[in-house]
């Protein structure tokens, strides 16, 4: 299976039309967001805050397209649905983020905190 026919259905929503016509880069720009954010949407990993949301949808009907918030979520519900893998994923991804919570928790109070460079303008 080629890597284009794996991509393929992650842009077929009205949503991702509208990320992909929109362009990642100045999308994540105008939301204030790591372009990655908006990668991890259109994979279904992660889903848009409400607030990004909304402008997601004034950005679109300022470009003359009607986009639901039933658009933008039914995206990722979809490809969930027809994806278990992503679901797999997302499970693997929150156990790895409690292991680093929990390890970093008992460094703390074993009072082995990780520090950073000393501070420069320090008077010694």
């Amino acid at each position: 299976m080629s890597r284009r026919a794996t991509v393929g259905p992650r842009w077929k929503s009205k949503f991702a039309r509208f990320v992909r016509s929109f362009g990642v880069c100045p999308l994540a720009k105008e939301l204030n967001v790591p372009h990655t954010a908006i990668y991890q949407w259109i994979r279904a990993m992660t889903r848009p805050k409400p607030e990004y949301a909304a402008i997601i949808q004034r950005l679109a009907r300022e470009r003359g397209t009607r986009l639901t918030f039933d658009d933008i979520y039914g995206h990722s519900s979809h490809l969930r649905a027809i994806d278990h893998t992503i679901a797999i994923e997302i499970g693997e991804r929150k156990v790895e983020t409690l292991c680093r919570a929990t390890s970093s928790s008992r460094r703390r109070s074993a009072g082995i905190a990780s520090r950073k460079h000393p501070r420069s303008d320090a008077v010694l």
